[in-house]
């Protein structure tokens, strides 16, 4: 299955102490949850494919 074909599953973002690809509970919603994704390659891989979809959503420039 190619990278633009793979589907990401409907996240849930309503807890900022819960990875929202997989459920993890971090250590908080921000710094937590950059540290958690640079280190879990499948949430890393979900994280980049949903970047990916809401690119186009964001006008100028956005570091998230």
């Amino acid at each position: 299955m190619s990278y633009e074909a793979q589907s990401v599953r409907a996240n849930s973002w309503t807890n900022p102490e819960q990875c929202p690809f997989c459920d993890a509970t971090l250590e908080d919603g921000g710094w937590g949850f950059i540290a958690h994704v640079r280190t879990n390659s499948s949430c890393r891989t979900e994280y980049d494919m949903w970047r990916e979809q809401i690119t186009g959503d964001m006008s100028g420039e956005w570091g998230g």
